[in-house]
C-alpha cells in the first residue's frame, strides 16, 4: 500500500466536504468526483497528513472492518487517485 504520508492532494484539486461525503474537483481536467463516506474519511486523513497507520486505525474503528481489508482498500483508493491525478506522490514533487 502507498501510505497516506507518501501522498498529498494535487495542487489542481479543490475539495468540498458535505454531510460526511466529499466532492473533489480537478481544475486541470474539469472533472468532479463524489466520494462516499469511507472514501471521504480516507481523503480527509490524507489532507491532514495522517500516517498510514493512523488512517487505517481510524477507518477500521469507524466502520468496524478488519485492518487487512482497510489497508487493502486504502491502498486501492490511493492508487486510483494517483492514477487520476487527484493525489501526487511526494517523491515526485522533489
Amino acid at each position: 500500500m502507498s501510505h497516506s504520508s507518501n501522498v498529498t492532494v494535487s495542487k489542481s484539486v479543490l475539495t468540498a466536504h458535505l454531510d460526511g461525503e466529499a466532492v473533489v474537483f480537478d481544475c486541470s481536467t474539469r472533472t468532479y468526483f463524489r466520494l462516499n463516506e469511507s472514501a471521504a474519511r480516507i481523503w480527509t486523513g490524507i489532507e491532514a497528513h495522517h500516517s498510514g497507520r493512523a488512517l487505517v486505525e481510524h477507518v477500521r474503528d469507524v466502520f468496524d472492518v478488519p485492518s487487512d481489508v482497510v489497508t487493502s482498500e486504502i491502498g486501492r483508493f490511493i492508487s486510483e487517485s494517483v492514477g487520476r491525478g487527484l493525489l501526487v506522490e511526494l517523491d515526485s514533487l522533489q
